[in-house]
Formats: C-alpha cells, sequence, structure tokens
C-alpha cells in the first residue's frame, strides 16, 4: 500500500490505516427516455445535503459528486483486518430522481460500466 498512514486509536491494540483523500471526478451522463427534462440527477453528500442537477431536455447532463474520502482499514492488535470503509467510487451516493420519487441509485463504479456516446457520456436508458 502506498502513502498509508498509520494512526493509533485512543483503545490499545487497534490501529487504522487510512491511506490519501479520494475524491470522484465529475460524472456525464446520457438519460435516454422518452422525456429526459422530467428527471433530476441527486447527489447525496457524507452530510447528507441533496445536490441537483436538472436533466436538459436532451438528456445529456455533467455534475459533481463533491464527496471525499479516505480509504481507512481498522486493525486490532496491528494485524486483525476488523473492517474498512467503501471505496467512493462503490459507493452509491448518485440517485436519478423523477419528482421525489428514487428512479435509480448509481456509484461512480456503476456510471463508469455503462456505455458511452460520440460524446463520451455514459448512456442511461429509462423506460418508466
Amino acid at each position: 500500500m502506498e502513502n498509508i498512514a498509520h494512526h493509533e486509536s485512543m483503545v490499545t491494540g487497534c490501529a487504522i490505516a487510512c491511506g490519501p483523500v479520494h475524491t470522484v471526478p465529475p460524472q456525464k451522463l446520457h438519460v435516454i427516455s422518452a422525456s429526459p427534462a422530467t428527471y433530476t440527477i441527486r447527489v447525496v453528500t457524507e452530510d447528507s445535503e441533496k445536490k441537483d442537477a436538472p436533466v436538459p431536455p436532451d438528456g445529456r447532463v455533467t455534475f459533481n459528486v463533491p464527496i471525499r474520502s479516505r480509504y481507512c482499514t481498522y486493525y486490532l492488535f496491528g494485524s486483525v483486518k476488523l473492517s474498512s470503509s467503501t471505496p467512493l467510487e462503490k459507493r452509491r451516493a448518485i440517485r436519478v430522481m423523477r419528482g421525489d420519487e428514487v428512479i435509480q441509485k448509481l456509484s461512480a463504479d456503476d456510471i463508469a460500466r455503462l456505455p458511452t456516446d460520440r460524446e463520451s457520456c455514459h448512456i442511461l436508458k429509462i423506460w418508466h
């Protein structure tokens, strides 16, 4: 592991190993549906704040994912792994909304696996 910082816990025999701070890059989606403008992309931050990006009529939306985190692993006696945090890319903090209804939850990893169009937007087809 590179750039790992070790921090002693207040509990004897426990340690936390944390990597560098990670962020999620801006995301580009092309929402394909009968009415793309009826959808909103919502990002729920680590403070439970909701950041909304309305989808325009052409369905192409770019939005930020304002989440930062250090990937930390917790150890007992310095060698027994107790738990580790979910990597940012795998957190389903991105919501596709129609009004107040959550249509789909996505992570940056989910979006990265979607096919792309000629403008490098990840294609999300919605048939509701």
